[in-house]
């Protein structure tokens, strides 16, 4: 029986072992920082293995806001639960396991750049599937012609 408290446990820390993501207030300047854990990627992480570049926009934003927003919701298992002009905030669901996962976008007007971040909610690692989804959003833009 010890066994069973002891495993269930560790099956409980590891699975909460990433903040939930929230979305940003009207306030609120920065996108959160990523936790501790490996599964999340950001453009405003510091560190390396977390870090991603920020998507230069290479048009005006109010000519490609429209744009993001759509590109964001045709990610796969995406749902927009918050936007605002210059900020969106999306579910993604994966369709095996129904694994959540949140992604944010902010327009930072002071270099004209999209700040991105991708995280799970639950659980440690995430087989480099938030890098994915965001170089997927990436190359949608790209291919628009949005960014460099």
């Amino acid at each position: 029986m010890t066994k069973k408290i002891l495993l269930l446990s560790i099956a409980t820390l590891l699975l909460s072992g990433c903040a939930i993501t929230r979305p940003l207030s009207l306030s609120e300047a920065r996108l959160s920082p990523c936790p501790w854990t490996p599964n999340c990627v950001s453009t405003e992480a510091t560190s390396d293995k977390k870090r991603i570049e920020p998507f230069e926009l290479i048009v005006d934003i109010d000519v490609a806001w429209p744009d993001v927003v759509s590109a964001v919701e045709s990610l796969k298992g995406t749902a927009i639960e918050q936007q605002r002009f210059g900020y969106l905030y999306a579910k993604v669901t994966s369709s095996a396991f129904k694994f959540v996962d949140y992604i944010e976008v902010q327009y930072v007007s002071t270099g004209s750049y999209l700040a991105v971040r991708s995280s799970s909610r639950l659980g440690i690692s995430d087989m480099g599937v938030n890098r994915k989804r965001v170089e997927r959003l990436r190359a949608l833009l790209l291919e628009q012609a949005l960014i460099r």
